[in-house]
């Protein structure tokens, strides 16, 4: 184990911050800048996609978007959330919001953060030469599978009584079920990349620059992923703990976020297709025990099971020798 942590500390993914990102004052500094370019660049997208759905419900004349009161109002049906009746196309601007807010955030925050450091934006993402999304592909079709298992054993264990799957949801029609579940994928794609960009990339290799120890590396992304969720039940809490230092430990093993982008994308999809629309009103994670044993089992093993590819695939090498060899 000492031999492994000491090769993770000497990866070609910890080693991208430049000397001035290992100086407190000057981070504080970048940090600050950065957020405020993230928040601008965050109401912005929100201001954009509002005005871009305006215009379409304007133009189709759709009723779709109506608020709880049965007038238009897109205000009044984001601050909803789920509720009986409300068309399955509408959560599609909740989608859009989300993922659009959330690209624009992070690229502006890293945008900042990249020019103060002097180096590429792509480093945050990957220690490979260019992204591969061959990685994002396979944690997708890995994780994707073990989601709807959870959510199946979970709805089973409760009684199977729960509302139907937004995809099934009664009365909707083929087009409106395509047409969710396709703007699902493209912006929760958007949504898990730029967290895994600031967690599992930026923050990650921030952390190291200013303390070299991995387990406290892991351990303060686990944190703060989680609480940057605004979840104050135990069981939420818990839950992006494990996916925190999951994913972080991931992520330090393959020296990019592809992989755990895609196990991301999984993860918010399976939810949002089989469990519940994905609302921008407020809405905790499940507290049960079992379902919440069942979401850390099942990241424990997907850690296990990427760490016993990596050992049956390259033996005895290093991180990074092993990284230069994968797809």
């Amino acid at each position: 184990m000492a031999a492994l942590l000491s090769s993770i500390r000497a990866s070609a993914f910890l080693a991208a911050p430049a000397p001035a990102e290992r100086r407190v004052g000057r981070t504080l500094v970048t940090v600050a800048l950065a957020t405020l370019a993230a928040v601008v660049a965050g109401v912005v997208a929100v201001v954009l996609v509002a005005l871009a759905a305006a215009l379409l419900i304007a133009v189709t004349g759709s009723a779709d978007f109506a608020g709880p009161h049965g007038r238009l109002d897109i205000t009044g049906l984001l601050l909803a959330g789920v509720r009986p009746g409300r068309p399955l196309v509408s959560y599609i601007l909740d989608l859009a919001i989300v993922g659009s807010a959330s690209i624009a955030v992070a690229l502006a925050f890293l945008a900042v953060c990249a020019r103060r450091a002097g180096r590429a934006m792509a480093s945050f993402a990957t220690s490979a030469p260019r992204f591969r999304w061959r990685h994002a592909v396979i944690g997708l079709c890995v994780f994707l599978p073990v989601v709807a298992l959870e959510i199946g054993l979970a709805s089973l264990v409760a009684g199977g009584g729960g509302d139907a799957a937004p995809i099934a949801l009664p009365g909707a029609p083929f087009g409106a079920r395509l047409a969710y579940a396709l703007a699902a994928v493209g912006f929760l794609w958007l949504a898990a990349l730029s967290e895994e960009l600031l967690f599992r990339g930026w923050m990650l290799q921030q952390t190291h620059a200013l303390t070299r120890r991995v387990a406290v590396v892991i351990a303060v992304n686990a944190v703060l992923f989680s609480l940057a969720h605004g979840d104050q039940t135990l069981g939420g809490f818990i839950t992006r703990c494990a996916m925190g230092a999951g994913w972080a430990w991931v992520v330090l093993r393959l020296g990019g976020v592809e992989f755990t982008a895609g196990a991301h994308l999984a993860n918010n999809l399976g939810i949002a297709l089989l469990g519940q629309p994905v609302v921008l009103a407020s809405r905790p994670e499940p507290g049960d025990p079992f379902s919440v044993a069942l979401q850390v089992g099942s990241l424990a093993g997907l850690v296990l099971g990427v760490e016993a590819w990596l050992r049956w695939r390259k033996p005895g090498q290093t991180p990074d020798a092993a990284i230069a060899a994968l797809p």
